[in-house]
């Protein structure tokens, strides 16, 4: 009885990291983009310039447990039954370069997204089996074969028009992942049930090789041109992400010296020297940061820029107001920092679904 291990073992692995991002407050329904970001999603700004091991991690990283579950049933529904026509093997090697193939597709189409999930891969395994049966030498039923036809092509169709009509949706990805699958499965399709030579065998291991030398260097100078043609934009995603991931540390920092100058655990001159030693600072290289990429009127990410600049500038004016009222010791004066601090919360929040 043939067992397909590896399709379980690919849902297993995929729902054990989900399970481990959730915990570390990925976010069961919600995603919180920074932490799937730091767990290998496709961030392409960062992707590209030269963390390209996330082309592979993202196949493992989902937003949200629908996500994940759509996907895990879409692999162990079809997974199975691919896994028994090319073997072990061939469904190990079809997986992993449809999936890579496309989180290249999605980079190279849009260098700004953050993308993730096993779809492109899953699209991959779809392609192969489409392939094994339009390029026939089974001993298959014919009707059988017209059923599978059908239905794939049906999904194949159902699946790009969902994505078009969707937002969200990778198509990109789908559609590297499905082209890339179609030709591996296309060169390493084994007859089943009937006599197949080594010879034949081998070759159609080494067109597959062949093939894949080809591609993915064709998808790798893609998302390197179109990440060129989009640097600033890339840049001040970057940018934007090292201020994202820094910030939550600061303003910990921040609040604990506070709550303990409140307890009299600390003296005004300790929390002079925190803000002025650890938050300005940050503040004021992330307003220089983020303010200094020169964006095209036309870049989606042109409001947001503008709104990460006002609120780092709030921050920079609220702390350093707060400074001055402690050291001149005016409560007003820190009645006015604490409003500036709360309305650049107020700013942040309301820009965040931009």
């Amino acid at each position: 009885m043939f067992l397909p291990w590896l399709t379980r073992t690919l849902v297993g692995a995929n729902v054990l990291v989900f399970l481990a991002m959730v915990a570390a407050g990925a976010g069961l329904l919600r995603p919180d983009a920074l932490v799937h970001i730091a767990w290998g999603s496709n961030f392409a700004p960062l992707t590209a310039a030269g963390q390209w091991w996330r082309l592979a991690t993202a196949m493992f990283v989902h937003f949200g447990a629908l996500h994940l579950l759509f996907n895990m049933w879409v692999l162990w529904g079809t997974g199975g039954l691919v896994e028994r026509l090319f073997g072990h093997g061939r469904f190990a090697a079809i997986y992993a370069v449809a999936g890579v193939a496309g989180s290249l597709a999605s980079v190279a189409w849009n260098p700004l997204v953050n993308s993730a999930g096993a779809s492109g891969a899953i699209f991959g395994l779809i392609g192969a089996q489409l392939a094994f049966f339009l390029r026939g030498g089974h001993r298959i039923p014919a009707e059988v074969v017209r059923a599978q036809r059908t239905s794939i092509v049906g999904f194949i169709i159902y699946s790009v028009i969902f994505g078009i009509t969707v937002p969200g949706i990778d198509n990109a990805a789908h559609l590297g992942g499905l082209a890339t699958g179609f030709g591996m499965g296309w060169l390493l399709a084994r007859p089943l049930g009937a006599y197949s030579s080594a010879r034949v065998a081998r070759a159609g291991i080494v067109l597959a090789v062949l093939f894949v030398s080809a591609i993915i260097p064709l998808g790798l100078w893609a998302a390197g041109h179109t990440s060129a043609s989009h640097g600033t934009e890339q840049a001040f995603l970057r940018d934007w992400y090292w201020y994202s991931t820094g910030e939550p540390q600061v303003l910990s920092r921040t609040r604990e010296a506070m709550a303990a100058a409140r307890d009299r655990k600390l003296g005004d001159s300790q929390v002079v020297d925190l803000l002025e030693r650890e938050a300005i600072p940050f503040y004021r290289e992330a307003l220089q940061r983020l303010g200094s990429r020169d964006l095209p009127e036309s870049s989606p990410l042109a409001r947001q820029q503008a709104e990460a600049v006002d609120f780092t500038r709030g921050r920079v004016e609220g702390f350093q107001l707060m400074v001055d009222a402690i050291r001149q010791n005016d409560p007003l004066k820190l009645e006015a920092a604490v409003r500036e601090l709360r309305g650049a919360d107020v700013d942040a929040a309301g820009g965040s679904g931009g």
